[in-house]
């Protein structure tokens, strides 16, 4: 396209013939990494803007040059070569052409309500127009990619947060960006800038995509650990699992990117580390409550200590949590023996709560009374257990229980009598 700049009337910009050669006052005209891919010379532009008209021209024996960049259209005069009279992004170009009449022929660029008309006297009118044409298209296929890639980027952060079906939108992204790369690899494409947009826009849409599943990871542990804190075993081993899903669906993420930033994958670890802590934490507490159960003489901390093992073990069985953690010796399968230790646990307490009741009816009702609907309390948690286990028969207690109100009855009559 510049191979003849040398033949042109004047060389009033300097030397824009070689790309990455660029000198002289045209050189103050371009932007960083900016550079000039042709250009044409006239008397005279006319740059007409909505209903108004006017012509460009410089001062004396000067020209006017039209000079297409990879990013610009710009226009500058020969006597005043390091300012630019008019310009045009690439992107924003509407039309490029060339008009051809009996005396003379016209380059006619677009912006709009904007136009651009030159009378070319030296320069390849049709090759310049092709370019602008050429550049245009591919920015706006570029631009319109990424902006529906943007747009869909969006919609995904949304269903990573909200625990979504996120389906091919994943694969509907990449697809936007392939066409954007294609669209910019053609061969009369004459810039890399397009193409470092494209990718530059893929490694931030990706970040934003792995940064999604990293914020889900956080709001899950935060969430794990406030119900931990407040003993919501359901609710902690809920999230934890949610965690530990959304953990290895950002490992895979990261296994599809061909070069995953090292602060993500550290970040990754980091994270990884978290939600382990948390499985030990958790395991510690069902290991800690299993061996006090199994140790203690006393009938109340031992029920207690049974409930809190079973109730910890039913609520990670309900959660479908598999865990990983090396440390733990205490199977989460085997529900049905703490179930049945802890009913035989809650049925001796209920006893020794019975016993306590009989032997304070002599002496103080309230106090007789208190016990025994401690002891119907606890009866009535071991029928519970028994309706969805299988370790017994839950009708069993209904005995028990009459026989306890009876008892809470009397007290409730005499203390009455008081």
């Amino acid at each position: 396209m510049l191979d003849d700049i040398q033949e042109l009337p004047d060389t009033e910009l300097g030397n824009i013939a070689t790309t990455g050669s660029v000198s002289g006052p045209i050189e103050g005209l371009l932007r960083e990494h900016e550079q000039p891919r042709d250009v044409v010379v006239g008397e005279s532009v006319e740059y007409a803007t909505g209903e108004r008209t006017t012509t460009v021209e410089p001062d004396g024996e000067s020209h006017t040059y039209l000079i297409a960049t990879d990013d610009r259209v710009l226009v500058v005069l020969g006597e005043q070569p390091s300012d630019c009279e008019i310009e045009f992004e690439l992107r924003s170009v509407s039309r490029a052409a060339v008009n051809s009449g009996l005396l003379n022929t016209t380059l006619v660029v677009e912006q709009g309500e904007k136009s651009l008309r030159l009378s070319p006297t030296h320069g390849d009118a049709e090759g310049i127009a092709e370019y602008i044409t050429v550049m245009s298209e591919a920015y706006s296929d570029v631009e319109d990619a990424i902006a529906s890639a943007e747009e869909m980027t969006e919609e995904l952060e949304s269903k990573v947060r909200e625990s979504g079906t996120i389906g091919y939108l994943r694969l509907q992204i990449q697809s936007e960006l392939s066409d954007a790369r294609q669209s910019v690899t053609r061969e009369k494409v004459h810039t890399d800038r397009l193409l470092e947009r494209v990718e530059a826009a893929d490694k931030e849409l990706n970040r934003r995509y792995t940064d999604a599943w990293i914020n889900r990871i956080n709001d899950t542990m935060g969430r794990a650990e406030t119900a931990l804190e407040q003993n919501e075993y359901t609710a902690f081993c809920e999230a934890y699992v949610e965690a530990v899903d959304a953990l290895a669906s950002l490992r895979d993420v990261l296994a599809d990117l061909n070069a995953p930033p090292r602060e993500v994958a550290d970040e990754v670890t980091e994270k990884a580390n978290e939600v382990d802590q948390l499985a030990e934490t958790y395991v510690e507490s069902i290991r800690n409550a299993h061996e006090h159960a199994t140790e203690s003489d006393d009938p109340e901390e031992t029920a207690n200590a049974w409930l809190e093992t079973f109730r910890r073990v039913t609520a990670a069985r309900k959660a479908d949590w598999g865990t990983e953690v090396d440390s733990i010796d205490f199977p989460f399968s085997k529900i049905e023996p703490i179930a049945e230790a802890t009913v035989n646990a809650l049925e001796r307490h209920a006893e020794t709560l019975q016993t306590a009741g009989e032997r304070a009816l002599d002496t103080d009702t309230a106090e007789a009374r208190s016990y025994f609907e401690q002891a119907v309390a606890r009866i009535r948690r071991a029928q519970e257990i028994t309706e969805t286990h299988p370790v017994g028969d839950s009708s069993t207690f209904d005995r028990r229980l009459e026989e306890l109100q009876e008892k809470v009855e009397v007290t409730e009559w005499e203390w009455g009598m008081d």
